[in-house]
């Protein structure tokens, strides 16, 4: 079983997300796709943003989220697309947590996230 290089997705949710965000922007990461759920966005903590470019980020957030501020993710959109990364930004209701259609919101990010694979 092998897995193919252009599908190396990672996903994460809340806490999980700043590792994601890390592995990411690695100098050398084989990470071609991040979904990143409800999560905080810290890029202070973070390598340099322009190695985002080209990169793909998946960013679904509420905007009733009280545990982790929705202006984080809006930063991570804004700063990420500034740094030239393709970036998908997409909201649900119901704050913090997975609510609403939940495999129909994970299965629209992962499309996606596979529609900016490299070729």
């Amino acid at each position: 079983f092998e897995l193919d290089p252009r599908y190396l997705f990672t996903l994460s949710w809340s806490s999980s997300g700043p590792l994601a965000y890390l592995l990411a922007l690695q100098e050398d990461s084989r990470v071609t796709g991040s979904f990143i759920a409800m999560s905080v966005f810290k890029p202070d903590l973070l390598p340099p943003l322009k190695r985002a470019k080209g990169r793909s980020f998946y960013l679904l957030h509420s905007p009733e989220d009280a545990v982790c501020p929705f202006r984080m993710a809006e930063q991570a959109r804004d700063e990420l697309d500034d740094a030239k990364a393709e970036v998908q930004f997409a909201t649900y209701a119901g704050g913090h947590g997975w609510h609403g259609d939940v495999f129909g919101n994970l299965r629209e990010g992962v499309r996606w996230l596979e529609s900016k694979a490299p070729k």
